[in-house]
């Protein structure tokens, strides 16, 4: 499992005012800019900072111009369905299944803050009109997939051998009362709907926040053979929109060719090769280029302009490594001056640590330093 980092429930998740709507039907303003419509799940009001979670991944913000419904204005939409437009000429058009939400982006799992999952949130909300839509339903598998989840939970006495033992609470099953199903949440505000355990809140309740891969552990999914008691995992249980995940269907994800091929072998479709750094073979890994996507195109800008910005650094190199643990992590590869290496690494991190979302960190390397012992690897593989 993933390393947890604990926070105190707080009750926050009384007070939700988030905001989601997903993009059924879109169309071009004839004086620039877009509009979309859909439900609106929430409340939104014209003149609103919002962002625009794209199916590709990327993401906008604008501000909200205009609202309408069944044809008049309107200055505010609360839990109906309406029109949202945007005037901005950086919004050109919004796609089919675009998430508009007034929920800032978590690219990251934050150490410092809850779970927030603004595009799952916003497809599970349409999940009963559209789940006949075999576009949308790929698109809701890959954000469960992606997502950090907010779950509430206990914490034991540390061992020294083990570690701390944290457990998390279910909810029975309604098939089997005597089987049960793992609650995951995709915020505080669908959380805080749990009144029995929000109540809890001031005696020190402690929640944490699991990647989809730990609910499968969790859930027994991804150990084969092992018996379990769960009938899968649900996500906000108790609203404002629910999703079951029946075991059966986490069983087919995990064994799926590109879940098995992301979290699992890391197996990309490109040249991996094996790699013995200077400590021998105990340290051997695969290194190779990573997959093209939308994490890694944006770390890629980083570093070009990184590189543009610094005469000092010659070349860098994006590249991927799986130990032999299969733990994948990016590896940067830098030719630079080993005086100001340290700074160096430190300065590139800090631009592209917050799109590093799939992989359990980023390392480094100085390219004098492993050019002969990488040299076919950087051969086949050009700088940014």
């Amino acid at each position: 499992m993933s390393e947890l980092r604990l926070h105190r429930l707080d009750r926050e998740g009384q007070r939700d005012q988030r905001f989601t709507m997903l993009a059924e039907q879109s169309t071009k303003l004839v004086d620039g800019g877009a509009a979309a419509v859909g439900n609106i799940r929430g409340t939104v009001r014209t003149g609103d900072g919002v962002y625009l979670y794209l199916p590709d991944g990327k993401i906008t913000k604008a501000m909200v111009t205009s609202l309408g419904k069944d044809g008049d204005v309107r200055e505010e939409l609360s839990e109906e369905r309406g029109v949202v437009g945007f005037a901005d000429a950086g919004v050109e058009e919004i796609p089919l299944f675009s998430v508009i939400s007034n929920v800032e982006p978590q690219l990251k799992a934050d150490p410092a803050k809850t779970a927030e999952n603004a595009y799952l949130r916003g497809l599970i909300a349409e999940f009963k009109d559209l789940c006949g839509k075999s576009a949308f339903l790929n698109l809701m598998v890959g954000a469960a997939a992606h997502a950090h989840y907010l779950v509430p939970c206990a914490v034991g006495e540390r061992d020294a051998e083990k570690g701390t033992k944290v457990s998390f609470p279910s909810l029975p099953s309604r098939e089997n009362e005597n089987r049960a199903v793992l609650p995951v949440f995709t915020d505080a505000g669908a959380l805080g709907r749990w009144t029995s355990l929000i109540e809890r809140a001031d005696k020190g309740q402690m929640t944490t926040a699991i990647s989809f891969p730990d609910v499968l552990s969790v859930t027994g999914v991804s150990r084969e053979g092992e018996e379990t008691i769960y009938d899968g995992a649900v996500i906000n249980p108790f609203g404002p929109h629910t999703l079951f995940l029946p075991v059966d269907l986490l069983r087919d994800i995990y064994g799926s060719p590109a879940y098995q091929s992301e979290f699992v072998r890391g197996e990309n479709g490109v040249s991996m090769k094996e790699h013995r750094d200077e400590q021998g073979a105990n340290n051997q890994m695969l290194v190779g280029r990573p997959e093209e996507n939308n994490e890694t195109k944006m770390i890629r800008e980083e570093l070009k302009k990184y590189l543009s910005g610094h005469a000092e650094v010659k070349k860098i190199w994006l590249l991927e490594k799986i130990t032999p643990d299969e733990e994948k992590a990016y590896l940067i590869v830098v030719d630079v001056a080993e005086e100001i290496m340290r700074e160096t690494f430190e300065e590139i991190y800090r631009a592209v640590e917050r799109y590093a979302v799939h992989v359990s960190g980023v390392d480094f390397a100085r390219y004098e330093k492993i050019k002969e012992s990488m040299a076919d690897i950087l051969e086949e593989n050009e700088p940014v």
